[in-house]
């Protein structure tokens, strides 16, 4: 009575779980169907549309699909359609689609007869890449089945196939993986776990060419079950773990399933019992939807002998019973094998020592199916060869890469030439380059350097001096001419020596400015006055700046702004400073720069702005001074008197 309420819990259990998962993936090939249904009735052939249904198809659940059409339904249409439109790789793809579901829902006889159909058509169009794939699907077909010589034979024959093509595409190298794959669980069948390690990591390193997380992840795990089988019980626990990982982040949910398994396996190992079963029953959640009865016997078998291990024999005989049946069905003798030996021992445990006679006598016959001479002979037979032919094979090819080395290597020293004497001459033409744009700066500089000493000795400016000395002269005031003509030439002299400085002190500048301002002084008498004055927070001897930065505006302030007018004409020059910065003014109260009575005024201001502006260019290029600068009329700008305001800011700069 226990047995059967047991096996009640367990059918509502799964039936809650994953009804609403069957009814997605139900949809889903509702769905599918609806979209074949809209490509075989159109009029014009959608071959996207068509490669698209293809690849969608191979992604169905295969146990509820076969629910829903057995062998008829939307496959079966999409492959009619194919037949009738000559589109032979997409009739073999269907037929492989019923081949591989057929295999998971544990009919091989029925899988088999459509990959063979699959193959026919392959090779009655000449399609390889097509046979690979139904090669691949006869050996895994076969070896389900423990007919591990002929799995082997149609492994062998896709990796055979494959060193014919020279450009090793994603289909190539995947249908490599899985013949690779294949081999290796085959030795591991006949506990050649050595030789299974090394074929497992050659599949890994495709399938890592390829990035495939999914692929990754099944070699890792058939790695762990190598190391497993062989007791490196480490290295088996660190191989599943990976393999764990790739799974999740691949999303496969078999493979999840597949990687919980081989972990509640360790964790029995380690007995650690309840970690284990934890695994085992996850795992077995996971596939009973998918269909996948293969892969639901391992997790069922495991679970069953952790219940061994517990002393729950009730509860391992229902997973055993479970295991046992769906090994009949598809025919797996490895798996009958473990389950009636399993049996055995719990019969043995109970004290039914004559049925436990009977489970052992047919694991027995089981093992002895599988591990014959012949299997074993046969691969060992066919391996020999491939390695024969691999070796041959990497003869050749050593001998081609040495030609192709020989070669590239006369070709990387002609490039090695051919780069430097290009480099070279790139060099010259960079210097060449350079050295040009260095002489037409210094020609820039030079001539700004005499636009500037021009304006600072203006024609005008010195035929007025001259005048005033020979006005004294002819007055016979003699002091007064040698005077001013001591003034003059003692601004002569300090423009044309500031004139080669980058930078002088404030002081020399605040004594040019002077006497340039005092000559005028002289020349124009009490109709003008001046005053240049400097801050206290400013060392005169300590601050540089570059010389006569102003000198236009104050021209121009005399000139053009006082110099006409029959009013008091006045000329203010301050130093100060404002924060980290040097801040010149200079104030006149002349006509201002919008009085247009008389038209040069505007002219007079335009030309000592552009002197200004092609100065400030060239120090901000040569020494990396910003400087700013706003020019306006006072009566604009503060509502006072009127005339003109300059103001100029630099970097307060100290020697």
């Amino acid at each position: 009575m226990k047995k059967y309420f047991f096996i009640f819990f367990i059918v509502v259990h799964v039936s809650l779980t994953y009804g609403n998962k069957n009814n997605k993936e139900s949809n889903n090939i509702i769905r599918f169907a609806e979209s074949v249904d809209s490509i075989t009735l159109a009029k014009k052939q959608d071959t996207a549309k068509l490669d698209f249904l293809l690849k969608k198809m191979q992604r169905l659940n295969w146990s509820i699909y076969f629910e829903l059409y057995q062998e008829q339904g939307p496959i079966k249409k999409l492959k009619d359609y194919c037949k009738k439109n000559k589109l032979a790789s997409g009739e073999i793809t269907c037929l492989n689609g019923f081949g591989i579901m057929f295999r998971q829902l544990g009919k091989p006889a029925t899988a088999k007869q459509y990959h063979l159909a699959a193959l026919d058509l392959s090779k009655n169009s000449c399609d390889t890449m097509n046979m690979l794939i139904c090669l691949n699907n006869l050996g895994v077909n076969s070896r389900r089945t423990d007919n591990l010589k002929k799995a082997t034979d149609y492994h062998m024959e896709v990796l055979n196939l494959a060193k014919q093509f020279t450009d090793q595409s994603n289909t190539i190298r995947k249908s490599k993986c899985i013949a690779l794959n294949s081999l290796g669980n085959i030795n591991i069948s006949l506990k050649q776990y050595e030789k299974a390690i090394e074929i497992f990591k050659q599949s890994n390193a495709l399938e890592k060419s390829m990035n495939s997380e999914i692929g990754q992840a099944v070699n890792l795990a058939n790695i762990g079950e190598a190391y497993e089988l062989s007791e490196q019980i480490d290295s088996a626990k660190y191989y599943y773990e990976q393999s764990l990982a790739f799974n999740n982040r691949a999303g496969s949910v078999l493979g999840i399933a597949l990687s919980n398994t081989n972990l509640g396996k360790i964790y029995q190992k380690e007995k650690q019992y309840d970690k284990a079963i934890s695994f085992f029953e996850q795992a077995i959640e996971l596939i009973r939807p998918t269909g996948d009865k293969y892969h639901l016997i391992i997790s069922l078998e495991s679970a069953a002998n952790i219940w061994i291990e517990k002393k729950k024999y009730e509860r391992a005989s229902l997973l055993l019973d479970e295991a046992i049946k769906l090994s009949k069905e598809i025919n797996a003798k490895v798996f009958l094998k473990d389950g009636f030996l399993m049996q055995a021992r719990i019969s043995q445990e109970r004290g039914i020592y004559h049925e436990a006679f009977d489970f052992l006598t047919i694991s027995h016959q089981y093992s002895d199916s599988v591990f014959n001479e012949e299997n074993q002979r046969h691969l060992t037979e066919i391996e020999t060869k491939y390695e024969t032919e691999q070796k041959e094979q990497q003869i050749v090819l050593l001998n081609k890469e040495q030609e192709l080395n020989i070669q590239h290597l006369r070709i990387q020293r002609i490039s090695l030439w051919s780069l430097a004497i290009l480099s070279l001459l790139i060099l010259v033409v960079i210097l060449l380059f350079y050295s040009r744009q260095k002489m037409q700066s210094r020609t820039r500089e030079i001539e700004l350097s005499q636009k500037l000493l021009r304006s600072q000795m203006n024609p005008h400016f010195i035929f007025n001096s001259l005048g005033t000395i020979q006005n004294f002269m002819l007055k016979n005031d003699g002091r007064k001419a040698a005077f001013y003509l001591s003034s003059f030439s003692s601004l002569m002299r300090s423009i044309l020596k500031n004139s080669r400085e980058e930078l002088i002190t404030l002081q020399e500048e605040k004594q040019t400015i002077e006497n340039y301002l005092h000559l005028h002084k002289l020349r124009l008498g009490e109709n003008f006055s001046f005053m240049v004055t400097v801050s206290d927070e400013l060392d005169v001897d300590t601050i540089v700046l570059p010389p006569m930065l102003v000198q236009p505006f104050v021209e121009n302030a005399v000139h053009h702004g006082i110099d006409k007018t029959n009013e008091n004409g006045h000329v203010s020059v301050t130093f100060a400073k404002d924060n980290n910065q040097l801040k010149i003014t200079v104030e006149d109260n002349g006509r201002g720069i919008d009085n247009h009575s008389e038209g040069k005024t505007e002219n007079h201001v335009s030309y000592a702005l552009q002197i200004f502006k092609e100065r400030v260019a060239t120090l901000n290029k040569t020494l990396g001074i910003e400087i700013a600068y706003s020019i306006g009329n006072k009566k604009l700008s503060e509502n006072l008197n009127p005339g003109t305001i300059v103001v100029v800011k630099l970097p307060l700069k100290i020697d």
